[in-house]
Parts: structure tokens; sequence; C-alpha cells
């Protein structure tokens, strides 16, 4: 079965937002990691109505499917009822591209944090070890 891509970014961008979490738990002085937190929720909330909106339409095309089915003359078509969405419809939802863009920002972030997160735990080591060492003699 092919892969829901928005399940799959809705997926994705809550790893990210469960990182950038971390990130703020570890330096709760960190604008960076809670920018990129804000940006992550609001752009779940997209996907998810993005999501929303999908089921429904798909839900709406079976309906249409079903009751063509039971009319006597199934060759008329819904074609004049399939309308391109009206920009009101499409207002505050997000393009698959520009899903895309964000979360390639957000992994390119959040592979950012990882590495100063990471360099901030080997300074850390690095002193606890020198400070050992200074008790040692």
């Amino acid at each position: 079965t092919p892969t829901d891509p928005i399940k799959d970014a809705m997926e994705r961008v809550g790893r990210s937002l469960d990182h950038f979490r971390d990130a703020i738990d570890a330096d709760p002085g960190n604008q960076n990691a809670r920018a990129n937190t804000e940006l992550a929720h609001r752009l779940l909330q997209q996907l998810q109505e993005l999501q929303q909106s999908s089921q429904d339409q798909q839900q709406d095309g079976e309906q249409d499917q079903q009751q063509d089915g039971e009319q006597d003359s199934p060759s008329k078509g819904n074609a004049s009822e399939q309308q391109p969405a009206s920009p009101e419809e499409l207002e505050g939802q997000i393009q698959p591209e520009e899903a895309q863009r964000i979360l390639d920002l957000l992994e390119r972030n959040e592979a950012a944090l990882r590495a100063k997160l990471q360099a901030q735990e080997n300074a850390k080591r690095q002193k606890a070890n020198r400070q050992k060492m200074d008790k040692d003699w």
C-alpha cells in the first residue's frame, strides 16, 4: 500500500516537535528551539486540517460514486460538480511543496540542535574530567 504523505509528514513534524521540546528542557533560554517549536506546532495543525479536508473529500467522492451507481442513468457524470476549491476554501491550508520545504528546514534545524546539544554534553564531560584530575593529586 502506498504511504500517505500527509501522515508521514505529521509523524516527522511530531518527532521534530519532541526534539525541540527536549532542547528547550535542556536549555530554557534557547530561542531558536522555542521558535522552531512554534513553527512545528503550527505546521502540525495545518497538516491535521489538510488530512481532515482530504478525508472529507474522499468520503464525498465515495458517496457520489454510490449515488451514481444507484441512479437509473449512470451516464450522467458529476463533472460539473467537481470544481476547484475556491480561494476561501484554500485559505489557511498548506500546499504539499510548502510542507516539504518546511519539513526539510525543520530537519536541518533539528540536526543543528542535536549537534549543539552534543557539543554541550561533551563540554560538560570534559569539564567534569578536568575537575576529577585536579582532585586526584
